[in-house]
């Protein structure tokens, strides 16, 4: 590992790019789950940071793990704009159409949230739902075992909504759900659903005291990594014509709830 590490340092002197304009920020050698790739692989990747106040076009310059060929992979028209990072995954799939990842919901984001001590409303899914008299909270939620920013009442199940802006829907070409949770989940965007887990079949509609299927105990407040769903259909999600979309979701637990 501390080899590759020389290399990737190498690589920076050698192309050229200015000093102390990219740097190498962070490099993970061994990517177990930390960070995954469009594939839904974890590659090695490397990221960079542009210190100056100014974006830098990268075109042209290269990463390498060899150094007798500095310019082994190149990068295509890609500008980093100023105080900004970028992750490079080292996947030997020598990929040209440039992914910009973003998250749109961060640990810690303020959510509207309602303890299933009853059925939820029929409509609670929906995007024009008015939740103005929910609870509001910080993610994660849970039974306040020390790894939970929002305690909740001791319920089997909990419902949680947050919206978010999408600036420009056509220029979205892949989503991704990560989420930590024990027991199960089922979430859901504009009403579709996009994921579920530990919690009955697709398209059910779990009611607000089904227990999960099985234990599941949370992993991110142990050292691990959230569990990264695909959103196959996030498109009919999106299909509504409004710039404003909205992310739902219903964790149901045997025995505790945590981050959604």
């Amino acid at each position: 590992m501390v080899q590759r590490v020389i290399l990737f340092l190498l690589l920076i002197f050698v192309v050229r790019l200015p000093a102390q304009t990219v740097v190498i920020n962070e490099i993970v050698a061994s990517n177990s789950a930390s960070i995954k790739d469009e594939d839904g692989d974890s590659p090695d990747w490397v990221e960079l940071y542009n210190t100056r106040s100014n974006p830098v076009n990268l075109k042209g310059f290269g990463l390498t793990d060899d150094k007798d060929a500095p310019l082994k992979w190149t990068f295509p028209e890609v500008t980093l704009a100023p105080q900004a990072f970028l992750v490079v995954f080292a996947s030997d799939k020598n990929r040209k159409n440039w992914l910009h990842w973003e998250t749109v919901i961060d640990p810690g984001d303020l959510w509207r949230y309602r303890p299933g001590t009853s059925a939820l409303p029929a409509n609670w899914r929906h995007p024009d739902f008015e939740d103005a008299s929910w609870n509001q909270g910080r993610g994660g939620f849970g039974y306040d075992d020390g790894d939970d920013a929002t305690t909740v009442p001791r319920v089997i199940s909990l419902g949680v909504r947050k919206s978010f802006t999408i600036a420009d829907k056509s220029k979205i070409s892949k989503a991704w759900l990560h989420i930590d949770y024990d027991d199960a989940f089922v979430a859901y965007l504009n009403a579709v659903e996009i994921a579920r887990a530990n919690m009955g079949a697709p398209g059910d509609y779990p009611a607000y005291n089904q227990s999960a299927t099985t234990f599941r105990e949370a992993l991110m407040y142990q050292g691990g990594a959230s569990n990264a769903f695909a959103l196959t259909n996030w498109s009919v999600c999106f299909a509504t014509g409004k710039t404003c979309s909205r992310f739902r979701s219903i964790i149901t637990a045997s025995n505790r709830l945590t981050e959604a």
